[in-house]
């Protein structure tokens, strides 16, 4: 594996000049299709809802509304709700286990992970992408602020693949998705890890970022190369879309005096107005283009110090194998059009 991965590596190391786009990697959902209910099993399951909400009646008096110990009926009534159809009392019951561990443990705390999961695959059933992006962002923010780096980095992953998918399906606004603020994140979680101290996981963990940085790479060229020019025309420097040209020719008149003789101004194109935003959408594809490669080759590398063979090693050797296979495919694809973009 690791030979085929030399080899392909090398291949990556075709020139970046050609202006490809990457079709994002699909990944799968965090919801799941719900099997209806036929007629005993309804009534079977509207029996349990009315004794979890008994339940949560007597939890609420012995505790109070916020109680640590409501948390756990509230996730039960919130899975019941989901197998009932009932999504929006769903997702309200699972808000109500969150507040809960939050007045109870802090806001913070990990124990609203699993319940951070239940209402995002809730969620996405309702169709609130809005929503599913602010709960991959707060769990995201969560594991930051504890000291479990693989739940971080995991955590990090997820959003990653999140924001991925939501810009390709055009589930929330290219605002949100914006793979540019994903890089960033990216690159500052990655140099945190490379400035620790050799920890047990830890190489495994930067090669993960490391191949999700590349695909963000690659994904930011894709969107740059769909933009138009225009995007790419930089405000307030006053180029304008036509000059004023006047041609003058200088020489001797038949009496030997020198003179002046100037063509009519003419409108004619600028053409700094047209090849300078070109050029810069051109430099800026290539550079996210170059970057594929150099991360892929961080990733390459900081596995090879990774003594011990896992699955987790051999995951991320194929993962890099088919972000290599992809870019190399582009590549070849793009090297011969002409660079001119519309």
């Amino acid at each position: 594996m690791q030979s085929a991965i030399r080899i392909a590596l090398l291949c990556l190391a075709l020139p970046a000049r050609a202006l490809f786009a990457q079709a994002p990697e699909p990944i799968g959902n965090d919801s799941e299709a719900l099997t209806p209910l036929d007629a005993a099993a309804r009534a079977q399951v509207q029996a349990e809802r009315a004794a979890q909400e008994s339940r949560i009646l007597e939890l609420e008096a012995l505790h109070g509304i916020y109680g640590v110990e409501l948390s756990d009926a509230y996730v039960e009534l919130g899975r019941t709700l989901g197998t009932l159809g009932d999504h929006d009392a769903a997702a309200d019951a699972f808000n109500k286990a969150l507040q809960a561990l939050r007045v109870g443990y802090g806001l913070n705390d990990v124990r609203q992970l699993p319940v951070l999961q239940e209402l995002r695959a809730t969620q996405e059933r309702r169709g609130d992408w809005d929503e599913v992006h602010a709960m991959h962002y707060l769990a995201f923010n969560i594991a930051m602020h504890n000291g479990d780096e693989e739940l971080r980095v995991r955590s990090l992953r997820e959003l990653g693949q999140w924001l991925r998918r939501a810009a390709s399906e055009k589930l929330v606004s290219d605002y949100a998705a914006n793979a540019g603020d994903l890089i960033t994140l990216y690159e500052r979680e990655v140099q945190r890890i490379e400035q620790k101290d050799a920890y047990p996981g830890r190489n495994l963990q930067l090669a993960s970022l490391y191949v999700d940085l590349a695909s963000a790479e690659l994904s930011e060229a894709k969107r740059k190369y769909d933009l138009p020019i225009t995007e790419f025309q930089t405000p307030g420097l006053g180029e304008q879309r036509s000059t004023i040209e006047q041609t003058c020719f200088s020489g001797l008149d038949r009496n030997g005096r020198p003179i002046t003789v100037c063509n009519q101004p003419m409108v004619v194109p600028n053409m700094n107005y047209y090849l300078a935003p070109n050029a810069q959408k051109a430099q800026e594809i290539r550079s996210h283009l170059l970057d594929v490669e150099s991360t892929v080759v961080k990733a390459f590398n900081v596995l090879q110090d990774e003594t011990d063979p896992s699955a987790r090693q051999t995951e991320l050797l194929d993962e890099m194998q088919r972000l290599t296979g992809e870019y190399n495919a582009f590549v070849a694809e793009n090297r011969d059009q002409a660079t001119t973009l519309r």
